[in-house]
């Protein structure tokens, strides 16, 4: 397997895998070597994948009950460096970030700032038109042919995947996958407007979700479950609503409350910067997968 750091390849030997020491450190009563029926099963499949080349490292924990019953750190953080993957380490949280947004959208729904039921457009009025892209009988788009949406996106519709938005590839993020011509069609209206962002030209979110609203759906809001960028026109909602950046309203609102010292938007938004900054994971690419998807 091979990853991609930046512009560089690092080819991860399968057959001498480079795996930090791993087992239960600090559960209660029970021996790392002690047999754990499902949970031992778990940890020799979490350690294969860095074995086999196919992650990196990974620091992954399993609690029940409150109590910490599994916690299995291997591999590495910085395969260059040599810097072991451990609970200390920090990672990128990526669509995960989509649950704590949509407590953020939460919180502000009951403070009484919007209904889950409101149109989207009396809060962001440039999805007030939105347009549906329609499809020929091989089942792909066709970006000529434009239809009106029959009704309006709902807030509901957003938190649900339900909105009409798709998203572009991230080519190399998600492993080696074949995608599907459909798939590989709809991702394709969004490729411009990503470009953009890595060019610097998206100047922030507010500018995104402006020029996402418009590009067409790809279904009629409320009629079709598609993952997408739903979540960063909630983002957005929440800035408006709240009157803070979406990384300050996380950090003041969720992660400080909450005791979640070292979670935050980006390492800058939060305390700690140079301890942080020193532990965050390396990122990579699977490069085959790349290839594919280009």
């Amino acid at each position: 397997m091979v990853l991609a750091r930046g512009r560089r390849l690092v080819q991860i030997e399968a057959k001498k895998p480079r795996v930090a020491k791993a087992g239960l450190k600090g559960v209660s009563g029970i021996s790392p070597t002690e047999p754990l029926g499902a949970f031992d099963v778990l940890r020799r499949r979490l350690r294969r994948r860095v074995e086999n080349g196919q992650w990196a490292g990974l620091a992954a924990c399993v609690f029940v009950d409150g109590k910490l019953r599994l916690l299995e750190e291997a591999g590495h953080a910085d395969l260059e460096g040599k810097t072991p993957m451990t609970k200390h380490s920090l990672v990128r949280l990526y669509s995960m970030t989509k649950c704590i947004v949509a407590a953020a959208v939460l919180q502000l729904a009951e403070g009484g700032h919007f209904g889950l039921n409101d149109k989207l457009s009396d809060h962001i009025p440039a999805f007030g038109s939105p347009r549906v892209v329609c499809e020929g009988l091989d089942g792909l788009p066709n970006f000529q042919r434009r239809v009106p949406a029959k009704g309006p996106i709902l807030i509901r519709h957003l938190l649900t995947h339900t909105s009409g938005i798709s998203c572009g590839l991230a080519p190399g993020l998600d492993g080696p996958k074949t995608r599907k011509p459909r798939e590989r069609a709809w991702a394709g209206i969004y490729a411009p407007l990503v470009g953009r962002v890595d060019r610097g030209e998206i100047r922030d979110l507010a500018h995104w979700v402006d020029e996402l609203a418009a590009l067409p759906l790809f279904d009629q809001p409320g009629a079709t479950y598609g993952y997408g960028y739903s979540y960063d026109v909630l983002g957005h909602l929440v800035e408006l609503k709240s009157g803070m950046k979406l990384a300050r309203y996380l950090q003041e609102h969720i992660f400080n409350p909450l005791g979640m010292r070292d979670s935050c938007f980006d390492l800058a938004s939060g305390p700690g910067l140079a301890s942080r900054r020193s532990r965050l994971s390396v990122l990579y690419r699977h490069a085959q997968a790349q290839q594919q998807q280009q």
